[in-house]
């Protein structure tokens, strides 16, 4: 488990200083402590070797400031609703398969869904209280974002080549 968290942070660094020219540091604060800054949460389901879900929370005002990045926007347009929900999921997807290019390393094979990006209380109501163990806290100057990686199969997380 604890080398697919390890590459799940070096992906998203990687995706995040190649595709946007932004750094990012990890936190250790866990994600119970900052809900109240969460508004968005986009989803992959994994299905195959490792079944669960990928899931990338983030503020609204990250959220804009990933798609005016991504839709090189100097920020002067508002930006719409479908256009922010787009990027993150995008954003999600990206990072959940360069993840997958990664773990096939490990041995896992799996699938991946179509993201599906929630507001936070969305997310709360349909994910229920699964446990929030497998969580990074990542932050790129005064704002951050969090990766959630949820498995129905924990053992799985253990494979090695």
């Amino acid at each position: 488990m604890e080398n697919i968290l390890m590459m799940l942070s070096e992906t998203t660094k990687e995706v995040f200083k190649t595709m946007m020219s932004i750094e990012l540091d990890m936190q250790n604060e866990k994600l119970n402590e900052q809900t109240e800054k969460i508004h968005m949460s986009s989803i992959i389901t994994l299905d195959g070797t490792i079944r669960g879900a990928l899931v990338f929370h983030c503020s609204n005002n990250f959220a804009q400031i990933i798609t005016s990045t991504l839709l090189n926007d100097d920020g002067t347009e508002l930006l719409q609703e479908v256009e922010i929900k787009d990027a993150i999921s995008e954003l999600t997807n990206i990072i959940a398969g360069s993840l997958k290019n990664k773990v096939s390393e490990l041995g896992h094979t799996f699938s991946l869904s179509i993201p599906k990006t929630l507001n936070w209380q969305e997310y709360t109501n349909e994910m229920g209280s699964i446990s929030k163990e497998k969580i990074i806290k990542f932050k790129s100057n005064e704002e951050y974002f969090f990766l959630e990686l949820l498995s129905e199969n924990k053992e799985k997380f253990k494979k090695t080549s």
